[in-house]
This record gives structure tokens, sequence and C-alpha cells, in this order.
């Protein structure tokens, strides 16, 4: 999913994320610079004709006689005026070297050069003069990758991702942190305890996306490799028994290389859109979910048939979809009419979506129904509709060809859930719509249902959305990011957008 990023005023430091705490991260340097870890101050500028501070092989003073350089981290600075003595030689350097004599003059011995200072604050903050802010008031107290809240700096949130009981976040340092319900090691932070707040995912980084599902989380890594986290099923047998296995840690997806995007669903399961246009998933498929041709389990990946020229799949609770140029097509389960329909059946291979013409730009999936943002800004949805989340203004119970979401405009991105949409308008205003029971419009009340787009209140500025269960969140220009509907993890619920990062 799209979103908003700031690009970060990193210089000599850069900010641990693979094992800190989001928003405590710690100022690191190159190894020569190792004094860097203790200094919270900022840059100091040099004075008019100074010797440079010393770098990494020290700097020699600039004027007359100066002092020569030191040799590594404290060089020496020589003073502008010449000396009738030596200019002092790197402090702690290996092998500095005594300066030449000054001409006879007055002055002093050149100083010796100031320790290396780190260019970047602890904890996301700015500087403020020659010393480190230590609480902010305003975003601009903080690098331009973090945002302001409750006093302290927090990075970025660049993409969200919300399932069943727990929902990711992708931070612009390319880590990932979670909340919600832990009982099956979704939150991968080593512990069986849940988290009202997001904690970051332990041994992760240069994390590209993620995808969020039920009591899983897939991470899409910068190399096209694919890690997961969470309770996987190993072993099923239909009517019998299965296995499973939780993974504390990120695991590797073995089998998986050269990716460029992927989805999680019901279950456990997940699909994959690979570099060469073809797809892969993988998990339970009772229903023909994974589109393989068999309705047998695997718990490795296995090619979608009849695939070409994918740009996106999405995944449902059992039934995928995958977009291309030319064509939406769905598989597995088609009890609401997600296959586009009639007949309450299964299909284990695509099955192209009639009704679709004209240029798709992006494709959604939620429970038991989907939804195609056209690139005219208008949206069709079809499948299962009981509480009206198809939009078109009617709560019958399913709608198995392509209906028109009506009353809204300059839709740029949908998020679907189990029974309810939510659309991201041009300028950052949302609207949602379908079932209503936890608060999932975000209208400050639990009229249930809501058949056409009603606006969420306290969103102004979005730009990005993500929606699971009964649980809708967006990232705002800020950075930060907040949620309606049923609070993931719990039983209690937000009918207006509250903050949850």
């Amino acid at each position: 999913m799209a979103a908003s990023i700031k690009i970060s005023k990193s210089g000599v430091c850069l900010l641990l994320g693979g094992f800190a705490i989001v928003g405590a991260q710690l100022a690191a340097c190159s190894p020569e610079f190792h004094s860097c870890y203790e200094r919270r101050n900022c840059p100091v500028k040099p004075k008019d004709d100074a010797g440079a501070a010393g770098e990494e092989f020290g700097g020699a003073g600039a004027g007359p006689s100066a002092g020569s350089s030191g040799g590594r981290r404290n060089g020496g600075g020589g003073s502008s005026a010449g000396s009738s003595e030596a200019g002092e030689g790197g402090t702690s350097g290996e092998g500095g070297t005594s300066g030449e004599g000054g001409a006879a003059s007055s002055g002093d011995a050149g100083a010796a050069g100031e320790a290396p200072v780190c260019n970047e604050c602890a904890n996301g903050f700015a500087c403020s003069t020659t010393t480190c802010k230590t609480t902010c008031a305003a975003d601009a107290d903080c690098l331009a990758d973090h945002f302001c809240s409750g006093g302290q700096c927090r990075l970025d949130a660049v993409q969200v991702s919300v399932g069943y009981s727990h929902a990711c976040i992708v931070l612009a340092d390319k880590t990932v942190s979670c909340w919600g319900k832990n009982d099956r090691s979704q939150l991968g932070t080593a512990s069986a305890a849940d988290s009202a707040t997001p904690v970051q995912v332990k041994f992760l980084s240069n994390v590209q996306s993620i995808a969020v599902g039920d009591g899983i989380t897939f991470a899409l890594l910068t190399d096209g490799t694919v890690q997961f986290w969470g309770t996987r099923i190993t072993n099923f047998i239909a009517g019998g028994s299965s296995t499973t296995v939780a993974s504390q840690y990120p695991t590797a997806m073995n089998g998986l290389s050269k990716v460029k995007q992927i989805t999680a669903g019901g279950r456990g399961n997940g699909c994959a859109t690979l570099m060469d246009g073809t797809a892969r998933c993988w998990n339970l498929n009772e229903m023909g979910q994974l589109g393989d041709g068999t309705y047998d389990f695997s718990v490795a990946p296995v090619v979608v048939s009849g695939l070409s020229g994918v740009t996106n799949v999405d995944f449902g609770y059992a039934f995928a979809c995958s977009q291309a140029a030319n064509a939406v097509k769905c598989w597995g389960n088609n009890f609401g009419g997600q296959l586009g329909t009639i007949s309450d059946s299964v299909a284990n291979t695509p099955q192209t979506i009639s009704g679709l013409s004209g240029t798709f730009s992006k494709l959604r999936t939620g429970d038991e129904f989907a939804c195609v943002l056209m690139a005219d800004g208008s949206v069709r949805c079809w499948g299962s509709n009981g509480y009206g989340q198809l939009g078109n203004g009617s709560s019958s119970a399913k709608e198995t060809t392509p209906v028109t979401v009506s009353a809204v405009s300059g839709i740029t991105d949908l998020a679907l859930a189990t029974s309810h949409t939510c659309a991201l308008l041009k300028g950052g205003s949302v609207r949602c719509w379908g079932n209503n029971s936890r608060g999932q419009i975000g209208n400050g009340n639990t009229t249930n249902p809501i058949v056409t787009p009603t606006p969420v209140q306290g969103i102004s500025d979005a730009v990005a959305l993500a929606a699971g269960g009964s649980t809708t969140c967006a990232i705002l220009t800020t950075g930060s990011v907040r949620c309606w509907g049923l609070i993931v993890g719990t039983e209690e619920t937000y009918v207006v957008a509250t903050t949850a990062w």
C-alpha cells in the first residue's frame, strides 16, 4: 500500500532498527567514530581558520605554521596565528606527528582537534543550537522521518496492515512493529504477552511491505524474499487433524524469491506475486483457494494455474483474486458470489469476472466480496452484500456481477474487511460503508448497516488505508496511524478514529 515517506537527513550516523525498540533508537556511527555512542551533542562548527575537528584522519590546522595532522581519531587543529612552538599532534590518534615550528611571532600553540561528534541526535530528536533536543512539541523538533507524539519523536509509519487479532506497521527505517493479541506468536516479540501498543518485531530489517493474516504475518524484504512469524499450519487433513507450528521470530519462507507483492488471507493462507507476472499461494486448499487445480493442502507455495502478467493478488477468507492488465480472475469459495457466478460452489482454478471493462487500478478483497478501483476513480464490487458492503445502496444477500459504488468520487485507494469497505479520497478524507456493529464506519455511532459511503470522523489527511476483521487504520501525512472499529486483540471499539501510533 502506498504511503508518504519522508526522506531522512542522515549524515555520518545511522539509526539502529533491527534490534532497537522503535522510538528509542541509539545513535550509531561507523566503527572509527565509536565515541559517538556516548556523545549527544550537535555538530560543532569550526572557528575561522581553525583546524578541522578530528576526522577519521585528523585535519591539519590552517594558517601559518599550523600543527600537522594527527593520525586517526583526534587530529590536531592549529590556530590561525603562527607559533614559535610546535602544534600538538593527535591526542589519541595513532602516530600523530608534531607540527613544524612556526615563525617568530606571537600566538599560542595549535590546540588539539575536537573529538568527533554525531551528526544525528538520539531517539529521533533534532538539534537545538549545539545540543540535541530531549523532548518535542512539534514535528519540527524531530528528524525528517519522525513525528512528535506525547513529547517523544517516533519514526514515520509508511505501511499498515490489519488482521483479525493483530495489526502491524512498517516504519521509515524498514523495521516492523505490531500490536494486538499474541496468543499465536503473531507479534514476533519472542513473548506470549499481548500488547495494546506497537512493539518491534525482533531480528527483522530491510522490510519492503507486510501482509497480516489470521495469527500470522508475512514480510516482503527488499531482496525479494519473504519471512513470516506467528502460527502456521504445517499439515492438514480435511475433516481430521491438523498440525501447527508457532514461529516467535521471523523465519524464511522457503520456495519464494523475486517476489514483488504479498497478501495474507484467513486461517494462515498467503499468496505472492512474482517479478515474472506469475503467482504462488500456500496453506489450506479445501475450497480450491490455492488455485492450482487441486484441493490438496500445501505448506509450500504452489503455482496458481493459468495466470500471466499479474500485477497484484489479494486474498479473502477462503478465496483469492488476481489483477492483470486485461482481466480480474478469482478462485476458491463462491458461496457469497465472490467468483462472479450464481452457483454456490467452489473453483480450484482462476475464473474471469465478467462485467468489468476499462483500465483496472487496484484490486481489493474482503472475506467474501471483492472490489476494483478503476482508472477513472469509480469502484465496482461483487460478492456478499448482507451489510451493504458493496456500497450500491442495497443490502441484498449477494451480487454475482459487479455493481457500482454510489455517491462517491475521487477515490484513490480501497480497504476491505470482513463485512465493511473504506475508501481513501483525494485530499485525504475517508468514507466507509457496510457493517457498523463495532463502529467500523467511524461515524461516531454503531447504527447498522450503513449502505452508502459515509465520512469517517476525524480523518482529513490520510495517505494510506488498511482494513481487516472489524478494524480499519489510516496512515496520516504526519506519519502517525489512527484506527477505528474493533480494537485489535480486544472486544472494545472505537466509534471514531483514535491514535494507535
